[in-house]
This record gives structure tokens, sequence and C-alpha cells, in this order.
């Protein structure tokens, strides 16, 4: 277990973790390391497995199920397996689905894999995932899960549900004793509460294992975490000055300034974001490089800051508490936006106001939610109200893969039930309810009532727009009408 308070580099070490399980294993020490965050909106232990699985390489994974010997690997994740690597391409996509715990129709499951019944339960899906570490512990690979923000098992409620989560994630060590191994990073600021959201069967297989704690860094360390961290990110062949593009003089100076301010934590955060607020002050269009002497000549915080975004205008007592509070809220709307599918605007505000616990002016609100429009980080979709009106839905970029298959999902529903309840689409999509599921499937529909391809009914039910059928049906009609024509008379046809 990683422990450490918010911001002093738990993701970071599991990032470089599994860089190096990665980049320095042999052909007698084999790992998959894969890092996966938490879910935000943990409901069960199934939520954790599909993440899980969701790493794992697919091709890897068939052939050594296929290969593999063990008994207690189960048949449905055999058939699976086969299906992955022998399968046409749907039967393929529908063995996948399957695999990930998703949602993939029974006839076609049955007819593509001749599975049985879908992955639905955590006893089933702790019995494949352990399934999956038999076979890859036979070719003696060793599945290395790095699990961020593990701290969450903690919000969950009722305790039942916490209990059953942390019961699965024993029973996967009872039946993998060999080469399986998990590293948590847990937000806490000392080790007994990072301890206490262990069950008590975790904490005994833990046994005097210790745990690693992340302090603040001394100036020295912090020196070494910058120059590391720059030389992770030079090409290949990079000869230059390891301290560029700011210089030992400028690099010390920054830290020495971030050690000795009231209450900045001499952590990889507060760090990197002093440097990314000098860098972007001092450079200029002549030089790419952070001079010495704009650095001493700064105040570096007794300077009142302002910053235009759009038309609004924000105000801070000095640029590193700007820095600061725009940097937490820009965070805390990537950490409420990317669990769900899509959110208006008033609920991701409130989602940040409750994961900030502080109330943000709704202007400045939007201002900044814009600059992560324009940085690419959030994407806006417009959607059709039943008044006609066009209002707006807001999407993480990680999701908008997932939302545009939806609305393909959606079409195809439309064109088979020709009308839809928003209920039935939230259980075709999403499974069991949760919080945000029945708006994304709400904001679905009026997406495609927005691009023609679907109607309001009620202001809950949707159908499919006949008369566009009607339409594209009659202009095929005509183009093979006018073909047939063309060709009788040895003209060329139309396309």
């Amino acid at each position: 277990m990683i422990w450490a308070n918010l911001g002093a580099g738990k993701s970071h070490a599991l990032f470089h973790l599994e860089y190096l399980l990665k980049n320095s294993h042999t052909d007698s020490t084999k790992a998959i390391p894969i890092f996966v965050e938490m879910p935000d909106q943990l409901r069960r232990f199934h939520d954790l497995y599909s993440r899980i699985v969701s790493e794992i390489p697919t091709d890897t994974l068939a052939q050594c199920i296929l290969n593999a010997q063990n008994p207690s690997i189960p048949e449905d994740l055999q058939r699976c397996a086969r299906t992955l690597v022998y399968g046409t391409g749907e039967e393929k996509a529908i063995a996948k689905q399957w695999l990930l715990g998703q949602r993939p129709g029974l006839r076609e499951l049955r007819a593509s894999t001749s599975i049985q019944s879908r992955i639905e339960d955590d006893p089933q899906a702790c019995d494949i995932l352990s399934g999956i570490i038999a076979a890859l512990a036979e070719k003696e690979v060793r599945l290395v899960v790095l699990i961020d923000e593990f701290q969450r098992v903690a919000l969950l409620k009722p305790q039942y549900r916490r209990d059953a989560v942390l019961s699965n994630v024993r029973s996967l060590f009872s039946h993998s004793p060999r080469y399986f191994s998990v590293v948590l990073a847990v937000k806490s600021r000392i080790e007994q509460t990072a301890m206490d959201m262990m069950s008590e069967e975790l904490r005994t297989l833990m046994g005097v294992r210790p745990c690693v704690s992340l302090p603040e860094m001394s100036e020295e360390e912090a020196l070494e975490f910058v120059i590391e961290r720059f030389r992770f990110f030079r090409p290949d062949g990079y000869l230059g000055n390891e301290e560029a593009p700011f210089g030992k003089e400028t690099l010390d100076t920054v830290i020495r300034h971030v050690a000795r301010a009231d209450g900045a934590p001499l952590i990889p955060r507060t760090i990197l974001q002093a440097l990314g607020w000098i860098y972007d002050a001092a450079v200029t269009d002549d030089s790419d490089e952070v001079s010495p002497a704009a650095i001493r000549s700064g105040d570096f915080g007794a300077t009142p800051a302002t910053r235009r975004l759009g038309g609004v205008t924000i105000y801070a007592p000095d640029e590193r508490e700007m820095t600061r509070a725009f940097g937490t809220v820009v965070e805390a709307i990537n950490f409420c936006s990317k669990p769900h599918l899509s959110l208006m605007r008033v609920a991701l505000n409130s989602q940040v106001r409750d994961h900030l616990n502080i109330t943000i002016d709704r202007r400045i609100f939007g201002a900044i939610l814009a600059s992560q429009l324009r940085l690419g980080i959030m994407d806006s979709i417009p959607c059709a109200a039943i008044t006609g009106r066009v209002f707006r839905i807001y999407i993480h970029t990680e999701q908008l893969d997932t939302f545009q298959r939806h609305l393909a999902t959606t079409v195809d529903e439309l064109r088979l039930r020709r009308v839809i309840h928003v209920t039935d689409l939230e259980e075709k999509l999403f499974g069991d309810r949760r919080w945000g599921t029945w708006s994304s499937a709400f904001h679905i529909l009026t997406r495609l009532v927005q691009i023609g391809r679907a109607r309001y009914v009620t202001e809950n039910s949707f159908c499919w727009p006949l008369e566009i059928e009607h339409a594209i049906n009659k202009h095929l009609r005509r183009v093979r009408v006018v073909r047939a024509s063309r060709l009788a008379n040895n003209q060329e046809p139309v396309n």
C-alpha cells in the first residue's frame, strides 16, 4: 500500500512502477502491470472487475487461456478465449463484451460463443478474474494490478456493500496464491486511517509488509524529481542541458521559495504548478528559456493577479493563489466529469461544489469550464428539448467514444422497437440504475432528436422518425428508377 496526502505523487508513483515493470522484465520475470482507478461511483466488485480486465491485452490473454491445462479455469472463460482466437469479427466483439462484464444480447452470445449467461454478479466476476490469473500464472506471467484512489471504497454505503467488495478482493488472493500482486494507493494524512479502510482479512494478508508513505520532499529530492521528470519527456538522443528550459539556478530558486512559503508543501503537484506558472509568465517570443534574472526580479505572489477568461475576469490576491485555485477547480471538473457519460452544466457545477465543499460563482465556473472546452478536455454537444429549444450537455473527452457507440446502439433500438422510453434505454445501455444513468440515456435520445434521428412522443418517450425513413426510401427508389432507365439507354448510371 502507498499512502499520502493529496498531490504527494501517489498516481505518479503507480505510473512509474507500471513503466518499470513494462520495461525491465526478462524471460524469467514476466509481468503484466495494469493501472486502474477505483471507480468514483463504485457500487460493487463487478465495477472494479470491468476496469481491470479492460486493461489486460486481449490477444495475449486469449492465447494463455487456450494453452492452459489448469482445471480451475471456468469453461465459459475457455469458450470466450476460443471465440477471441478463432471467431469472426462480430463473434470476437460479442466475446469481448462478455469478458468485460458488459451486456451482450443473450441470443447472440449463445450463438456466437456457446456461453449461456452474462457476467452480472460479483461472485461470477471474481471466478472469471481468478481464472484469468490462473491462466497467466501457468505461463509464469505475473499480473500486477495498480489501483489508484482506493480510499473510495470507504465511501461505499451501506456497510454490507463495502464488505462485499473487500471480500471479493480477499477471495482473489485465496484463489490466486501465485503470480498475482496488488498495489493500492490511498489518499490519507496518517497511516492508521489508510489501514482502517482495509478489511481485517486484507490486513492479515498484508502481514508485516511495510506500507509506503510519500512524505514531503527535501530540497535536494525535489530538484532530483524535477530533473528526472524532465528527462522522462526528453526525446531519444537528447544531449542538451538536463535542467532546460529553467537552468539549475532557476530551479533552486523556485524550489527554495516553495519550501519556505507558508502552507505550501514541497510535493510534486505544488512544485510542478509553480514551475508551470513561472514558465508561462517568463518565456517570451524571442526565447523559450526562463531567465534567472526574470526570476530574481519577480515578487512571487506579492502582486494581485488577474486572469481573463472569455468575457469574465477572475481576481486573486497573487498569482500563486490564482494558479492554485484555478488548478483546483480544473481538477475537480476533470474528476467529477470523467466517471459520467454526460452531464448538464448545473449538474456538473453541483458535483464540483460537493467535491470541493465550496460554492463557485456561476459565471466563474462557466468561464473555467469554457477554458477546458477550448483545451479539448471537455466537449459540449447540443441536444433538442421537447419545446424545440436547444440545450447543451458536457462530456469528458475520454467518454466521447462511448457516447458515439451508445448513439449507434440507440438508433438500432429505435429502428427495432419504433418507440422507446428513457428507462428502457437506460437498462439496455447501463444495466443497473445508478446516479446519472437516466439523464445520460435521456441526453442520447435528445441528441438523436437534434440530428433528426428520433422524435419526441412524450416528455420521456421517443420514436423512430418515419417521415425521414419514407423520404430516404423514396429517394432510393428514384435513384434505382433513374439508374435502370440510363442503363436501358446505354448511358452512364448515376451514383
